[in-house]
């Protein structure tokens, strides 16, 4: 394993040590060399000895730890040569001595005398002990140099923090202050030391009621480490004390911490400001959209009833057909004096046609008031086949009256959507009064032609959903005079309208779009080939909730016939 090399003791402070070894053994010059695997601070000489002499001494033979070796300044390699220099310094013997320390030997130190002599016991022995002082010395100096070092990066760390750091006494009075409290301050640290720190500091003539050190003689036990919040010229500071406790439990002073946190708590403030205003805006926005739910619904109702105040005329014409027959079969068998009289089989005719009309009288009266009826938005699985068709029944009369002639183009394999049947029929009805009015301001007389077709993947130009598992598309098509560009880029805007005052309101495409947009779809406007306008819708076909939508029809179903046969025995 290789030892650790020390950088310490430094070179300048090993000079020192060998200066005062020199002089307290009596020689001339001494020369400290350390153990190189351990020490970087390799070799130094006394003052004055030159270096090659310092080199010549680090190079000499090693010796044992416990012995003095007498050099021979003559037959010694590394002296030989510089014979001159020590004649210089009047240098006439030499010994090396080991340095020993509680560690062990850590290097020799070779002393020069002026002349060559014998050493008793008594004088070897003196020596090995002031070698041994030397050593510890050595490791004195070393220690001596980690410590300040250590000093030196405490003090510069202390200062370098930018909290405002102030070590107390028991007093409260400043025993230290790094550079963040004097900047925090605007003074010089070592103006404050001394100095009271609720003076100093907060400017006051009495302790502050948070400090630690009220009591005149705390316990160290309860001084545990405790937060504030004060102000210092009008600047927020958290305050942090910290108990400096001594071995024997008791209170030396305390750490006095300052973070100037007003621009955090600011920012808090800030904070709270703007998510209150949030919250506010928030319910102002729920509200908002609660009230134009409300008014969208209002106007779905009212477009709704406008358009059953255009169907009234037609289905009052559809009604009349059925029930003039039933007013004249019924004056028929009025008629017959004696009823018993009549055939069975002419009677059983009569009263079928009657029940077939009568059926046909309600089919149409039921269909007017599901459409006219208010209800919320409710997603059932849907035939969009027979929403087309109880459309198409509702404006029959009003489209055959104005030579207008409709023909389906209907996929028979559909899949059922989910969507809610009413605001689909909504669609479609105002798609066919506005391809009505189309046609009768052209040429008075056309065709209107709805198609269904569905789609497994998402047709070209659309946005895919992932939980689409398919989709319908309902095309209404006209020969009318079709868009220009400007009312096609516009049809669905709301209150925009190409009719004369007083025959539109504007908002009958807008809502479809709406409607469209609420099912998750999508619809557009366009020329067909031949000229006329053409709606396209595409809507998706969604999975069912967590719910089986079949069993729910059939329950319903089940509800409606319960109902009915209440209804009858009533």
């Amino acid at each position: 394993m290789t030892a650790v090399k020390h950088g310490f003791p430094r070179r300048d402070d090993l000079i020192g040590v060998a200066e005062e070894l020199a002089a307290s053994v009596g020689a001339s010059h001494a020369v400290i060399a350390l153990d190189p695997e351990r020490f970087a601070a390799g070799a130094v000489g006394s003052p004055g000895l030159p270096q090659e002499l310092v080199d010549a001494a680090a190079a000499g033979p090693p010796v044992p730890a416990e012995e003095l070796f007498e050099v021979d300044l003559n037959t010694s390699a590394p002296h030989g040569k510089h014979a001159q220099l020590m004649a210089k310094h009047a240098i006439g013997g030499a010994l090396r001595v080991p340095l020993s320390g509680p560690g062990g030997c850590i290097g020799v130190a070779e002393l020069y005398f002026t002349e060559d002599r014998e050493w008793s016991e008594l004088e070897r022995l003196r020596l090995l002990l002031l070698a041994e002082r030397a050593a510890m010395n050595v490791l004195n100096v070393r220690l001596f140099n980690l410590v300040e070092r250590a000093k030196k990066e405490w003090e510069g760390t202390f200062d370098a923090i930018r909290d405002g750091i102030s070590i107390l006494d028991r007093n409260c009075r400043i025993r230290r202050a790094n550079w963040g409290l004097g900047l925090m301050l605007g003074t010089r640290p070592s103006q404050l030391v001394g100095q009271s720190c609720h003076e100093a500091i907060f400017g006051r003539t009495e302790r502050c009621a948070h400090c630690p050190m009220a009591e005149s003689e705390p316990a160290a036990t309860a001084l545990e480490a405790a937060e504030h919040e004060d102000r210092i010229d009008g600047r927020v500071v958290r305050v942090s004390m910290y108990p400096l406790v001594l071995d024997d439990g008791g209170l030396s002073g305390v750490v006095h911490i300052l973070r100037d946190v007003t621009q955090k708590v600011q920012e808090e403030a800030e904070f709270r400001r703007i998510h209150e205003e949030l919250v506010r805006a928030h319910a102002h926005l729920t509200e908002s959209m609660r009230q134009l739910k409300e008014a969208q619904a209002q106007l779905v109702q009212s477009e709704k009833m406008a358009a059953v105040g255009q169907l009234i005329s037609g289905v009052a014409h559809e009604l009349n057909n059925p029930l003039t027959g039933i007013i004249g079969y019924s004056q028929l068998i009025g008629g017959e004096e004696d009823i018993s009289a009549m055939p069975a089989e002419k009677l059983q005719r009569f009263v079928g046609n009657m029940g077939r009309e009568a059926q046909r009288c309600q089919k149409i009266v039921s269909n007017l008031l599901t459409f006219a009826r208010r209800s919320d938005s409710e997603m059932t699985a849907t035939s969009l086949n027979e929403v087309v068709e109880r459309t198409v029944e509702l404006k029959a009369y009003e489209l055959r009256v104005s030579d207008i002639s409709v023909e389906l183009e209907l996929d028979g394999a559909l899949p059922r959507l989910r969507a809610d049947p009413n605001q689909v029929q909504q669609v479609l009805l105002n798609l066919l009064h506005n391809s009505g009015q189309s046609i009768r301001s052209a040429a008075g007389k056309g065709v209107i032609t709805i198609r269904s077709r569905h789609f497994v993947d998402t047709p070209p130009g659309l946005p895919s959903q992932e939980d689409a598992m398919g989709w319908i598309r309902l095309e209404v098509e006209d020969d009318g005079p079709g868009f220009s560009d400007d009312v096609r880029a516009r049809v669905f805007d709301p209150f925009f309208t190409t009719k004369e005052v007083g025959e539109g309101t504007g908002l009958g495409l807008s809502i479809c779009y709406g409607i469209v947009r609420e099912h998750r779809g999508h619809i557009s406007a366009e020329n067909s080939e031949d000229g006329g306008a053409r709606f396209v819708i595409d809507l998706p076909v969604l999975p069912a909730p967590s719910v089986d939508l079949d069993a729910s029809l059939a329950e319903g179903d089940e509800a409606s016939a319960t109902g009915a046969e209440s209804g009858a025995e009533g």
